[in-house]
């Protein structure tokens, strides 16, 4: 072969692959979108949530009213503001939370611009859920006598309550339980986090009928429980490890198959953390001392760790996007991003 036309071909070669990792290099790059301003807020975001473009969280600050927020195309909205949020559930363009006035409690609904309020009273209100056209909610009764013994037969009593447009409120599920938040709602079945003791955090887990008020036990454990129900139907939630000697310091997922058989999906997981789902995704986030966060899978593996940018901690995990705090913020002026979960 001629020696001229042995240099073109070599050069074209050379050329193909140079055009080659270019074109690596910047779909690799296109992936590795990095982190993206959201918002400045004063106080850590709890329960995080993403839904489609928007951000939601509850910002509780210790000498100012706990607020619900709204971030929409980089603007904060506050949607609600009370002593106390005890929750708030999501569906397509319509919202639902509960609150606290002084001793007034409230479930209201926002539709559009509308703001309505479904239920108030002095009983106190846990999480809501969105059951197709219904809201979902409990609420507890608490009229004990002064000094009286913390025996389930005279605390306080926990029912399941139901709003429908056009339709009384119907109560159902009587739970012997201090306070109760809807996990969410499947086929006809109401999941419910109760706690043992007023002000505690929910440690056991029902599955309540609102139509009959049948109710059964599914879990309890001896910590606080962090629980979701996946677009499967499936149970999860959080308990102390069964594995690990402090118990108290390290985390498993365990969850609820249609078999009612109980099974550990994942272990050894930092304590103090929230599930976020993603689908049927499962992710977890805000472990006590760690800044990232695990993927879940089944049969008892060990977690994939997710960790975020140097500079940064993981806030939440939405449908999508990580939300992330900037380890440069001052402590009342948080500096929030997001970026892609992979």
């Amino acid at each position: 072969m001629p020696v001229a036309r042995t240099a073109i071909i070599l050069g074209s070669v050379v050329l193909v692959a140079a055009l080659a990792v270019g074109a690596g290099t910047a779909l690799g790059a296109f992936h590795r979108v990095g982190p993206q301003f959201l918002v400045t807020t004063d106080v850590m975001p709890q329960d995080v949530r993403q839904q489609a473009a928007d951000w939601w969280w509850i910002e509780r600050p210790q000498k100012a009213k706990a607020r619900l927020v709204r971030v929409h195309g980089g603007v904060k909205e506050t949607v609600a503001s009370a002593d106390e949020i005890a929750g708030y559930d999501l569906d397509g363009e319509s919202s639902a939370w509960t609150s606290r006035v002084a001793g007034h409690w409230s479930v209201q609904r926002r539709r559009g611009d509308r703001v309505e309020t479904l239920w108030s009273g002095a009983d106190r209100v846990g999480r809501p859920a969105f059951a197709d056209a219904s809201v979902i909610w409990a609420q507890t009764h608490e009229d004990s006598p002064p000094g009286a013994a913390p025996l389930p037969a005279i605390g306080p009593r926990t029912e399941v309550a139901m709003f429908a447009d056009g339709a009384p409120i119907r109560r159902t599920g009587r739970l012997l339980e201090a306070s109760g938040d809807i996990i969410g709602v499947r086929g006809g079945h109401a999941f419910v986090a109760c706690s043992r003791a007023i002000g505690g955090p929910p440690s056991v887990v029902y599955d309540v009928s609102p139509v009959n008020g049948d109710a059964r036990r599914l879990a309890a454990e001896t910590d606080a429980v962090d629980a979701v129900l996946l677009s499967s139907g499936e149970l999860v939630w959080t308990a102390p490890s069964r594995d690990s000697a402090q118990r108290g310091n390290v985390t498993c997922v365990r969850s609820i198959g249609s078999d009612g058989q109980v099974s550990t999906r994942s272990d050894w997981l930092p304590h103090g953390g929230r599930l976020n789902v993603s689908g049927d995704a499962l992710y977890y986030s805000g472990g006590v001392g760690d800044g990232g966060a695990w993927s879940i899978g089944r049969n008892n593996q060990l977690p994939a760790s997710i960790r975020p940018p140097q500079g940064f901690v993981v806030v939440g995990v939405g449908s999508k996007d990580m939300l992330l705090e900037s380890l440069a913020s001052s402590v009342t002026s948080m500096r929030l991003y997001t970026m892609p979960i992979r």
